[in-house]
């Protein structure tokens, strides 16, 4: 699994939310490699002490189907819906990602929404992943979820719709007192480039 998408938006994310990701990167790769390394593991022992080899049981929140297991974390569900997605794995991002947002509906401010517009986008399932958008953007209009649900329009090729959500973040940052304005700047100058480009 590459780990340059973890380090890039780490700068994105606060301390917290870059600890979730790595508990969710961690459980993904337990998930993954969990049974072949605790055979290595009993081979290696049998083998070094010459002993037979010794019966196990997986235990059963390695499966990866049991939300108590996971503790009903929503935040845990989101992050590791966004591991799959990034390496790829679209199936297992949308039923973490749906079941993160079936736990808690405004978690993050929508972005379950527009992660599993982009599982749609990348399935070639444009309606559905517009239909995502459309709901990110009418329950969260927050500067950051409409910077991402201007630029999944975008890579969708509804331009128009893109320019209107850009000029909704220029407006919609205007708009904001000072103290958040520090905070929101990036959010303006990507709006800003981005609505440049169209």
């Amino acid at each position: 699994m590459d780990d340059w998408w973890a380090s890039g938006i780490s700068c994105f994310l606060p301390e917290e939310a870059v600890s979730f990701l790595s508990v969710a990167i961690v459980y993904y790769l337990l998930n993954r490699y969990y049974k072949k390394l605790i055979d290595f593991l009993f081979l290696f022992r049998a083998k070094l002490f010459k002993l037979k080899p010794l019966r196990y049981k997986v235990l059963p929140h390695f499966n990866g189907t049991d939300l108590q297991a996971k503790g009903q974390k929503p935040e845990i569900h989101y992050y590791l819906g966004e591991a799959y997605l990034r390496s790829g794995m679209l199936e297992e991002a949308k039923k973490e990602l749906q079941a993160a947002l079936c736990l808690d509906l405004h978690l993050f401010n929508g972005r379950p929404y527009t992660r599993l517009a982009e599982c749609y986008l990348r399935e070639g399932n444009r309606e559905k992943a517009l239909q995502m958008l459309d709901k990110a953007v009418d329950w969260f209009p927050t500067l950051s979820t409409l910077c991402e649900t201007g630029e999944l329009y975008r890579i969708s090729g509804e331009k128009e719709k893109a320019r209107r959500i850009f000029n909704q973040v220029i407006q919609g940052y205007k708009e904001q007192l000072k103290y958040r304005r520090r905070k929101e700047w990036r959010w303006l100058l990507f709006a800003l480039l981005r609505n440049f480009n169209l």
